[in-house]
């Protein structure tokens, strides 16, 4: 099976997001989380200590939290066990698209993902 990968930048609506890998994740008093997103900064972190294959579940965790937030919905974005539930689905549909698995391994660019689609 082809090794999904996290991509530098992703974009989500009209932002870029940086993704960043800290040694540890603090949100409020708190320091054990897998990853975070930060709307304001344009950043989702992902623990430096998992390893690549680790840091799917939390990424795509992260991604669908942004997705909530672009598309406006507040309450949504601040629900963890649905954003924990999309994303594994998302996750899920990633890991097992023929069709994504093959765009991340030619590493295309955007256009051409648009391109392929039919």
């Amino acid at each position: 099976m082809k090794q999904l990968t996290i991509p530098d930048v992703v974009r989500i609506g009209a932002d870029d997001f940086k993704i960043v890998y800290p040694e540890v994740i603090i949100i409020g008093n708190k320091c054990d989380y897998a990853g975070s997103i930060n709307t304001e900064t344009k950043q989702i972190a992902l623990l430096e200590e998992y390893t690549p294959e680790q840091r799917l579940s939390p990424f795509f965790h992260e991604l669908v939290h942004g997705i909530f937030r672009e598309a406006n919905l507040r309450e949504l974005f601040e629900n963890e066990d649905v954003v924990d539930r999309v994303g594994r689905v998302l996750h899920q549909i990633m890991r097992d698209n023929y069709f994504y698995k093959d765009v991340v391994e030619k590493k295309t660019t955007r256009k051409s993902v648009v391109r392929n689609r039919g």
